[in-house]
């Protein structure tokens, strides 16, 4: 029981609050008691008052039904599920179908959310969200079949955000992947995705492998750590295959590996596109660092026609900072941007005839390759902050 006093027309009076079976459950803030104040100050008419405590109440009732208005809450406990697979999985009881007029989010609260082998699938039009991404971790290991697209969170037109998620590579399989789409569209937002293959079977790994159309990355952190030995092994943190519209913005790229054995490449960022439609990929305010193995590449970027554009970009870490397989007049906008690489800074494939980088207001702390592309250059200076002429 709490009492609150308010003013009316000069009178002072004392409200009692008395829980109900309708609020029974619910909390809310004095913020209800304070706009119901201030509406008063400006009334004067008993009717309005009678109608305007009424909205007040059935604001603080509304939506408190199973599922809080298409939204499941999963929680360690006190929660109406402890795993979010159990709440996609029992989804029709509380949102019913999902789809564009109707879209679902499960809401996870604090806490760590062992998921196993089972994987999590989010159907179309369902959303994810933590409590932020220090406080929600789900962990897992990635589920089989094997595939990059089997990945431990598969999306197909779904939004992840405020949640941290850890996978581990399954000893059975080749491809890790912790979250994985095909469909048309991937958002992520102020996550931290880690990705780890152990030494084993494991040779392609993904922390994020996307083939959404729309892509979507932003104030997150990625990591992949490739362990794995033997054979080809290649390591992303970032995959984007054919994405016709990819964002990445202010985010922390780590590729690397903790086995000095590893023989594989790791990548930050790879894009890959075949596809003859205009498409465009574009990465702003993001460091990346690509290290272990027999090489670490910043940005690998294979392209028959994607327009690709970099702004703010710093590559603090690579044996190669930025690899371009540039065909049929693709264009490459470098702005602002930082590379380094031991090998090669700036570096393209000799098949890159027809295709232009233009660089600008830009540190290129390396050798430049530009093979067959064509490079123009303004602004660029190397490690020690001397002009570079784009060769």
């Amino acid at each position: 029981m709490k009492h609150f006093t308010i003013t009316f027309c000069g009178i002072f009076f004392v409200i009692t609050a008395i829980a109900t079976p309708v609020l029974a459950g619910h909390s809310h803030s004095i913020d209800d008691v304070t706009e119901l104040q201030t509406a008063l100050d400006a009334k004067a008419d008993q009717g309005e008052l009678d109608a305007l405590t009424a909205t007040v109440i059935g604001k603080a009732a509304a939506g408190h039904s199973h599922g809080h208005g298409n939204t499941a809450v999963v929680a360690t406990s006190g929660g109406e599920y402890t795993s979010p697979v159990d709440a996609v999985n029992d989804i029709a009881s509380w949102c019913g179908t999902p789809g564009v007029n109707n879209p679902c989010l499960v809401q996870v609260m604090p806490g760590v959310y062992d998921i196993g082998t089972s994987g999590l699938i989010l159907p179309e039009y369902v959303d994810l969200a933590g409590s932020g991404p220090n406080v929600t971790v789900l962990v897992g290991v990635k589920p089989l079949p094997d595939s990059t697209l089997n990945g431990m969170i598969q999306v197909s037109h779904s939004a992840i955000r405020d949640i941290t998620v850890e996978c581990v590579g399954n000893p059975s399989g080749m491809y890790v992947s912790a979250i994985s789409s095909q469909g048309t569209y991937l958002g992520l937002k102020n996550v931290s995705v880690y990705a780890v293959a152990e030494s084993g079977a494991s040779r392609y790994l993904s922390a994020i492998y996307s083939r959404a159309s729309e892509t979507s990355i932003m104030d997150a952190k990625v990591e992949a750590v490739n362990n794995s030995s033997g054979g080809t092994r290649y390591g992303h943190a970032i995959d984007l295959y054919n994405v016709t519209d990819g964002s990445l913005s202010r985010l922390n790229i780590v590729s690397t590996s903790d086995n000095p054995s590893y023989t594989g490449t790791s990548r930050g960022v790879q894009v890959y596109s075949n596809l003859t439609t205009p498409n465009r990929v574009t990465i702003d305010d993001t460091r990346i660092s690509a290290t272990g193995g027999n090489a670490g590449n910043g940005i690998v970027y294979m392209s028959t026609g994607t327009d690709f554009h970099m702004d703010g970009v710093k590559v603090t870490e690579a044996t190669v900072g930025f690899t371009g397989f540039l065909y049929d007049q693709t264009s490459i906008f470098i702005d602002r941007s930082e590379l380094v690489g031991t090998l090669k800074a700036l570096g393209f494939s000799n098949g890159s005839t027809g295709a232009t980088a233009f660089v600008s207001n830009s540190k290129v702390d390396g050798p430049i390759d530009p093979q067959t592309a064509t490079l123009k250059c303004v602004g660029v200076i190397d490690g020690n902050y001397d002009p570079v002429v784009c060769p």
